[in-house]
Parts: C-alpha cells; structure tokens; sequence
C-alpha cells in the first residue's frame, strides 16, 4: 500500500472513532436516569418545579423512554403542587419530536462509526508494516488538532456555556425556535435547567476521553511491540 493511502486510512480510522466514542459517551450519560435525580437533588429542582422526586423520575424516565423507542409519546401526568395536570405542553410534544429525530440519526451515525472503524482495523492488521511505521506520524498530527478544537471548546464551555448551548441548537435545529422555553409554562426547563445541562456536557466530555484515551494508549502499546518485532526481524 502507498504511503499516501496508509496515512489516509488510518486518519479516517482515527476520525471514526473518535466520533463513535463521542456518541457513545453521548448517550451513555444523557440516558443515565440516575444522573437525573442527582441533579434534582443537588438543584433544589423540588422549589422550581414544584414536582415530587418521584414525578420528576416518572417525568425524565418518560422523556429518555420516548427517545429510545420505549414510548410512542411523551404524555405523563403529574402533581404539581398538589395539582394533578399534563407534565408537557404541545410545544414541549413539538420540540421532543425534534430531539427524538436528532437522537436518531446520531445512534445511525455511531452505528456507522463502529463498523467503519471495524473495517479499517481489519484492513490496518493486513498492513502492520506500514502502519508500525505512519501510525505515530498520523497519532501526533491527528490529535494536535483534537487537542485544540477540545481546548477551544472547553473553554468555550466554562466561560460562556449560555452561548455554546445556544449555538448547539442553531446549528443542529435550524429554521424554528421549539428549544426556546419559556419557563412560565414550559415545565421542561424548570426541569432541565442550564445547569444540569452544563454538568451533563462536562460528564460526556469526561467520560469520551477515559474511553478514547484508554484506547489510544492500548493501540500505542500494541503499535511499539509491534515494531519492537519489525525491528528484531
């Protein structure tokens, strides 16, 4: 195989899973119930949502429910200081229809990543030689610019995480405003406040660099005996 060809197959090989690992600790954490009621708890959410710990579960279970296929809706009912009413209104209903679509297609996009990666590994095996050899050259220049775009992004997160959660949403929902809440009547951000969205972006991020980098320094160890050999022989 040409150089050309080795380095860019193991780029690609390294961008898919990247992405996979991502999307993985995406939805390994935003589908953690328990995280949830932690952050009830740590919140006070009980004074601004008027919710019980146990609707608030029954709330969030049928919200995570609804995103993995469990559920065809997302109609619960609830007390609400000491009221018995609907948890969600049509706009919450709307803009979960949105989130669900997003969900989807993203669990597509992991899906793709893993066997992507897969194939490449097995077509990386066939080629140790030349992999032994650009595989640090393609490690180094990959993840200078990992390491840039996550400190850019953390930085943008811990500063300003108002404008990075605004700028999610433009991008991956454009062309409507359903993810403006208003929380007068929409229980949904009373739920889920900025807070909790911020903790739930700094577990995701925390939990994609222990998988990623537990991998990496796995593969890193198996490239070095690897050479170790080409060097022997």
């Amino acid at each position: 195989m040409k150089p050309i060809w080795t380095k860019t197959i193991i780029f690609l090989g390294l961008t898919t899973w990247m992405l996979f690992c991502l999307l993985f600790s995406v939805f390994f954490n935003a589908y953690d119930l328990s995280f949830y009621g932690h952050e009830y708890d740590q919140y006070g959410l009980n004074q601004t949502t008027g919710l019980s710990r146990e609707d608030y579960q029954k709330g969030m279970d049928t919200l995570l429910d609804y995103l993995q296929d469990k559920k065809d809706d997302i109609d619960v009912t609830v007390s609400i200081n000491g009221s018995s009413r609907e948890l969600f209104n049509q706009k919450e209903i709307d803009h979960m229809v949105d989130v669900k679509i997003l969900a989807n297609r993203a669990s597509v996009v992991m899906i793709i990543a893993g066997l992507t990666t897969l194939i490449i590994g097995f077509i990386l095996y066939h080629y140790k030689s030349m992999v032994v050899k650009y595989y640090p050259f393609c490690f180094k220049s990959f993840h200078l610019i990992l390491l840039g775009s996550m400190m850019g992004l953390s930085f943008m997160i811990i500063t300003d995480f108002n404008s990075f959660w605004t700028t999610f949403h433009h991008i991956f929902f454009p062309g409507n405003d359903l993810w403006l809440l208003d929380p007068s009547t929409d229980w949904m951000i009373r739920m889920l406040p900025g807070n909790l969205f911020m903790d739930l972006v700094i577990k995701i991020l925390v939990t994609f660099l222990i998988i990623y980098g537990s991998s990496h320094a796995l593969i890193l160890w198996f490239n070095h005996r690897l050479s170790k050999k080409e060097v022997i022989s």
